[in-house]
């Protein structure tokens, strides 16, 4: 199980504008038009790209706010 809320919160702190979230790959940040992998969680899976966007969609777990944040879109 993948812990969404610690990538977004992670994302806010650095001040990342966008998160790109790719199977087999760590989450990547975009910081000042750099991108960085953000490794403090595994690589993603298949599952955990459903468990995303279920949190996303439906807001599961969503425990905070901010005027700043933006969700992320996917192909």
């Amino acid at each position: 199980m993948i812990d969404v809320d610690k990538i977004i919160r992670a994302a806010i702190k650095k001040q990342a504008s966008d998160i790109h979230l790719v199977c087999e790959q760590h989450p990547i940040f975009r910081i000042s038009k750099a991108l960085i992998e953000y490794e403090e969680v595994p690589e993603l899976k298949e599952e955990d790209m459903f468990e995303i966007s279920d949190f996303m969609i439906n807001g599961k777990g969503c425990q905070f706010q901010t005027q700043d944040f933006c969700v992320f879109s996917g192909v």
